[in-house]
């Protein structure tokens, strides 16, 4: 009996949930049933837009003008203020920035038009047919529209709706390197993150998003030019890519992914295949020091304008190992190591809070002295081409008296700046 009594108060209290007033903005088609990804709320992420429009109708946008909302004429009777508030993206595949658009709570007396502007930055891993305008119900569940028309010359996608919600631009399918740049010979993770739409969409007006997706339809991954190899996973919507062993022609390697038997905007049972870009490395630093080897996909030449030396840098200033070459010449040809940091033919390397110098001072008090070492440069082109080299020999660390001596060899090829 108690058991009964607790169902008939639960039932009760989903039934008086159901009646608040903040479910004629924010829809829930499906109570009662976990349907669709469960998902925090965005938070504020640029500039609240506000605008007063009446009874003639009016349009507001996004201060990014990445979403339009078209209030047609009739849609409200009185002058009422309108808002754009970008927030954080909680969707699932969510792309860009969502959107909470306010006031929560109005009933429109007609549909309004709500249009996302997107780019091809955007839509990057993806493709335009696989965009969906979704909104977040009270559930947290977000719920994607059909019937959005598609203008893929304009690169808008419009619905139409009687509410607000916070809205976002989706899709089904995108495919995304585990890393944007990597080194030659080296290998990048590829994953195509997948949603379910939890129902038809050429029935009824929307369907719930769900990450919970157990029908892969990747079937095929290529290479556009064929630079580097790719090995499919057998089970998972994955693939590793392994870099050629130098900077390619074509930079950067465009990877596929086709999907197919897929649910698009374009309809049910397509084909799409979508693209995804990884550079490999052209600026590239190895530096080995004592045998602590760092190989860094940053590397810059440049002129120092208070000494006119050639400067080679490379790696992170902080926390890790990092180097600066300097060099008097400017041609190629091997440079013996000389005494004075950024001034001569000098290197330095730090390693966290240890420094390594070619140029030190003894205890004999007889000046700067200078480690045994060379810089070879094996080419030497023009501004904003590469140029190849290395460092080979040893490098003083420590305190004066008490100085050890380690061996270096330096790799590098820099993009030349000036």
């Amino acid at each position: 009996m108690k058991t009964q009594f607790i169902i008939i108060i639960s039932a009760i209290t989903i039934v008086l949930s159901a009646c608040k007033k903040n479910d004629i903005s924010v829809p829930n088609n499906h109570p009662g049933l976990h349907t669709g990804t469960v998902t925090g709320k965005g938070t504020p992420a640029g500039n609240l837009i506000t605008k007063t429009i009446g009874s003639s109708g009016g349009n507001i946008s996004s201060a990014d003008v990445n979403i339009l909302v078209t209030i047609p004429e009739g849609a409200v009777s009185t002058n009422t203020t309108f808002s754009i508030q970008p927030i954080t993206n909680k969707t699932p595949n969510g792309l860009g920035l969502a959107y909470r658009l306010l006031p929560e709570g109005i009933h429109f007396n007609k549909d309004v038009t709500i249009s996302f502007h997107y780019n091809d930055s955007l839509i990057t891993g993806t493709d335009a047919s696989l965009l969906y305008v979704a909104y977040q119900d009270t559930n947290g569940v977000w719920m994607a529209k059909k019937n959005a028309s598609v203008n893929k010359d304009a690169k808008t996608i419009s619905i139409s709706s009687s509410h607000f919600s916070d809205w976002s631009l989706l899709t089904n399918y995108v495919l995304i390197p585990d890393e944007n740049e990597i080194l030659p010979n080296a290998t990048d993770e590829l994953t195509v993150k997948e949603i379910e739409m939890l129902g038809d969409l050429n029935t009824g007006n929307e369907v719930p998003v769900d990450t919970n997706v157990t029908d892969k339809k990747v079937v095929k991954w290529g290479l556009v030019y064929h630079e580097g190899d790719i090995y499919p996973s057998s089970s998972e919507p994955t693939a590793k890519y392994v870099a050629p062993g130098d900077v390619p022609q074509h930079n950067p390697v465009i990877v596929s992914a086709e999907i197919d038997n897929l649910e698009s905007n374009e309809g049910s049972n397509g084909k799409v295949i979508i693209y995804a870009n990884i550079t490999i490395a052209a600026q590239i630093m190895t530096i080995n020091i004592d045998g602590n080897v760092q190989t860094y996909a940053s590397c810059l030449l440049f002129t120092n304008l208070l000494t006119s030396a050639t400067v080679i840098q490379g790696g992170p200033s902080e926390d890790s190992i990092a180097c600066l070459i300097s060099i008097t010449g400017d041609n190629a040809g091997t440079y013996n190591f000389t005494a004075g940091a950024l001034v001569n033919n000098s290197v330095i390397v730090t390693s966290g809070s240890t420094g390594y110098f070619n140029g030190y001072a003894d205890c004999d008090g007889s000046g700067l002295k200078t480690t045994d070492g060379t810089i070879t440069i094996k080419n030497w082109n023009d501004v904003s081409k590469y140029i190849e080299g290395s460092v080979s020999g040893t490098l003083a660390t420590g305190k004066r008296c008490e100085l050890n001596f380690k061996p270096v060899y330096i790799s590098f090829r820099a993009l030349r700046m000036m």
